[in-house]
């Protein structure tokens, strides 16, 4: 092996540790977000009045996520009364932010700063309009922390999404799920 295979190789290990803990917060964020989708399939099969296996064939008919929360919203608008509708709307609200940046991990490349603090999204320009060219070098920075904290806002809504599902499923019945080993790692 030459010596500038040597340092490449080096350098691309290097860079594995330092974004270790980015790729932890990502990962953390798509396992919840599974979990916020299924919480708000059962939501959308109690808000339907049907069962969950009809449910979740016509929420798996729905082809983007858009749609998904848009059917909820209108369900919600037609079917819920106050005061739970004006909560459930803002929980909604805020899956919505939660979705657009689950979006911008899976469409753009992230990078973790030296210092390990600060996240840069580099990729595509995603608000633009219509008739707008692409500016394909847009850069957003986001502190790591703000990362894990919209973590773990998924995984309040998965909560309450999941309660409201599943009625006789308890707040606490949920929680201790989302603490709850993967079948695979239990010993």
């Amino acid at each position: 092996m030459s010596e500038d295979e040597s340092i490449e190789i080096n350098y691309i290990s290097g860079e594995q540790e330092q974004n270790s803990d980015l790729d932890s917060v990502v990962g953390q964020y798509f396992r919840a977000w599974a979990l916020l989708d299924i919480s708000l399939s059962m939501y959308f099969g109690r808000l339907m009045k049907t069962d969950q296996k009809r449910a979740r064939v016509i929420w798996a008919c729905l082809t983007n996520f858009r749609s998904k929360l848009t059917m909820i919203e209108q369900l919600v608008s037609e079917f819920v009364e106050e005061p739970e509708k004006t909560t459930v709307s803002q929980f909604l609200a805020q899956v919505d932010t939660c979705s657009k940046l689950r979006n911008e991990f899976a469409h753009q490349s992230l990078n973790l700063s030296d210092d390990g603090l600060t996240v840069t999204f580099a990729g595509e320009q995603t608000n633009r309009k219509a008739n707008e060219a692409f500016n394909f070098d847009q850069r957003k920075e986001r502190p790591l922390s703000y990362l894990k904290e919209k973590k773990e806002l998924v995984d309040r809504l998965v909560l309450e999404f999941g309660t409201r599902g599943n009625p006789p499923f308890s707040v606490t019945d949920a929680q201790l799920c989302l603490q709850d080993k993967p079948r695979f790692l239990r010993n």
